[in-house]
């Protein structure tokens, strides 16, 4: 079975820039096929083609993702799910983090896998599915 999810990352050190990660999905593993720049704030006009009822996928923290992880704006290759239900880049080893959504700042990480969704927007209103562990 093969699956494409996106996710819309939002840079944390370029203000008001993010990029969409387009991933292929299969039972054992991810492939991200490609890390688009998305032009100033076009996330605003991106989010408004988010179903209300979207469906997210969980994969897990062991579930294996290949490809360029790299944001192409600040060269940062981890994400950062904040409770808003935003993603942006952060680096790899943070003291601290601010959302570059809803301005939180955090001191404490964990790492809690991935998620994707059809829209590349992962916060509010969806139904969850968790899915492909990695142990599949």
């Amino acid at each position: 079975m093969k699956e494409y999810f996106r996710q819309v990352i939002f840079c944390s050190e370029v203000v008001g820039r993010s990029f969409l990660r387009e991933i292929l999905i299969t039972d054992a593993m991810g492939q991200i096929l490609d890390n688009e720049k998305l032009p100033p704030y076009f996330d605003i006009p991106l989010e408004r083609l988010r179903e209300q009822d979207e469906i997210i996928l969980h994969l897990s923290k062991d579930f294996h993702l290949e490809g360029d992880k790299t944001c192409p704006f600040c060269g940062n290759r981890t994400v950062f799910y904040c409770r808003c239900g935003y993603v942006s880049c952060i680096t790899p080893y943070p003291k601290r983090h601010v959302c570059p959504q809803c301005r939180d700042i955090f001191t404490k990480f964990g790492t809690c896998g991935t998620m994707l969704s059809p829209s590349g927007f992962v916060h509010g209103g969806e139904q969850r599915i968790p899915r492909y562990s990695g142990n599949n």
